[in-house]
């Protein structure tokens, strides 16, 4: 199992699936800050479950950081001072927005 990195074993399509929910729940929740959204991925029959939501820092983050090329804290001090995400150079707009 891996956990807390963005997932680049799946296939396009599906990672897009995912970063498309979690858009969605976002905004149905009307969250705005730096979390996690988290999902099962199943390589074997390329179906995933979705997890959970940290809204939160987790103890793994620099894994993404690292992965992204992102410094979380960074960012959600941004969102803290009003700045929005897409005004923030180090946030990919397509997996934001």
């Amino acid at each position: 199992m891996m956990e807390e990195a963005p997932i680049t074993i799946a296939p396009p399509d599906v990672q897009e699936q995912l970063y498309s929910g979690a858009r969605k729940l976002a905004k149905f929740v009307n969250y705005s800050g730096a979390a996690t959204v988290e999902y099962l991925y199943d390589v074997d029959d390329n179906k995933y479950s979705f997890l959970e939501v940290n809204p939160r820092l987790q103890v793994e983050h620099p894994v993404t950081e690292t992965i992204t090329g992102t410094c979380i804290p960074a960012i959600q001090l941004c969102i803290a001072m009003g700045i929005t995400l897409h005004r923030i150079p180090d946030v990919s707009p397509r997996r934001i927005t």
